[in-house]
């Protein structure tokens, strides 16, 4: 039980620090236009399809000019705001790909009886709002979102998830 406690705020910290690095790798030192909406594509597993890869959409915003906490009158922090969401082309073929082995794994059998994905979706939101010289987070707000459906004798005909998490930051001048 000791050791949990110990390594419980070491699993968080360094599961927070990788959070942090994916959120601003891509921004750190860059010069981005305010207001101006960005986009990257990558490959990336999908949970909701048991880790299958797919290429995600990623945009992203900076909106400078906004308080960084709620007591804050600077305005002198920014938003990042960012949106993933699978391409929908990719998703369409994974889910194709998954439902055609379904369909040869019943080798040609009952057909009817072979679970088929209907519908996936999925989409995570983040917005971060930090300090841009130092990049200090002061507030994060998650959002993930998924949808599965299976059809005929995969009984699940829906399973929807919504995870929403909020974070703020204090830091304390020693």
């Amino acid at each position: 039980a000791a050791f949990r406690k110990r390594a419980m705020p070491a699993a968080l910290a360094a599961e927070a620090g990788q959070a942090w690095h994916d959120l601003v790798e891509f921004w750190a030192g860059e010069r981005l236009e305010a207001n101006k909406s960005y986009w990257i594509r990558n490959l990336a597993p999908l949970g909701v399809l048991g880790g299958e890869e797919v290429e995600l959409v990623t945009t992203y915003r900076i909106q400078p000019g906004v308080p960084c906490d709620a007591y804050d009158p600077s305005h002198a922090c920014v938003l990042l705001t960012i949106h993933i969401e699978p391409d929908a082309a990719s998703l369409s073929a994974v889910v194709r790909r998954l439902n055609r082995q379904a369909i040869d794994a019943a080798g040609g059998k009952n057909l009817q009886l072979v679970p088929r994905i209907e519908a996936v979706e999925a989409s995570t939101h983040f917005e971060l709002v930090t300090e841009p010289a130092t990049l200090l987070p002061r507030q994060l707000t998650r959002v993930r979102r998924s949808l599965k459906q299976v059809n005929e004798a995969g009984e699940l005909l829906e399973e929807r998830k919504l995870r929403h998490e909020q974070h703020r930051y204090q830091y304390l001048v020693r």
